[in-house]
């Protein structure tokens, strides 16, 4: 379809303006690239809130099934608030609430646009997960937990689904490693996230 070359700086560049996407790509091999793909470094999925609270961003949230796609395309993770209950299939940190909305285009068709959301996704909404890599907000259920964490400190679950410095006691999984000072003030640490 297009082939893109640069002698230096950005071989690509894109700036939506108002809209969803900045870019789409609708093929069936998806995206390869041989550099860094962003900043953030960290890997990101859609996915829907299936369990019975709000999740907010920075909250942990684990995997509770498949649940079929808004596109109608393919399945999409099923997510709830980690808890006691379902500690043992953490997945991710929630990043941002995302909304869906049906656009009609200028050929009259349908599409399903994503957009972020503020705020909390509620049971059945949409929200992008941080699966791996930096989340740099993740928030505690006590400051107190938070108490003595150094910067490289491993983080695990512990058995009522809290985050506790791991300590080789705790029977949980190991959720990632703490990468930096923790915030008081929002009661948050930024953690990157490495699930076991």
């Amino acid at each position: 379809g297009a082939r893109i070359f640069s002698n230096q700086y950005r071989g690509m560049y894109v700036q939506g303006n108002g809209s969803s996407y900045d870019a789409y790509f609708g093929g069936i091999g998806g995206i390869n690239t041989n550099g860094i793909v962003d900043r953030s470094a960290s890997s990101r999925s859609l996915v829907v809130n299936l369990g019975q609270t709000a999740i907010q961003p920075g909250d942990l949230v684990a995997m509770v099934g498949v649940a079929p796609s808004p596109e109608g395309i393919e399945s999409m993770l099923a997510v709830a608030k980690v808890d006691a209950e379902n500690r043992n299939a953490v997945i991710g940190v929630a990043a941002e609430s995302m909304s869906v909305a049906t656009r009609i285009l200028e050929d009259e068709s349908e599409q399903i646009d994503f957009t972020p959301a503020i705020g909390a996704s509620e049971p059945n909404g949409y929200l992008v997960i941080i699966t791996d890599g930096l989340a740099p907000a993740v928030n505690l259920n006590s400051l107190a937990v938070a108490t003595g964490w150094q910067i490289g400190d491993k983080v695990a679950l512990s058995t009522s689904g809290e985050l506790a410095r791991s300590t080789g006691e705790i029977d949980g999984p190991a959720i990632g490693k703490v990468a930096g000072s923790f915030d008081e003030a929002a009661g948050t640490v930024p953690l990157f996230v490495d699930i076991d």
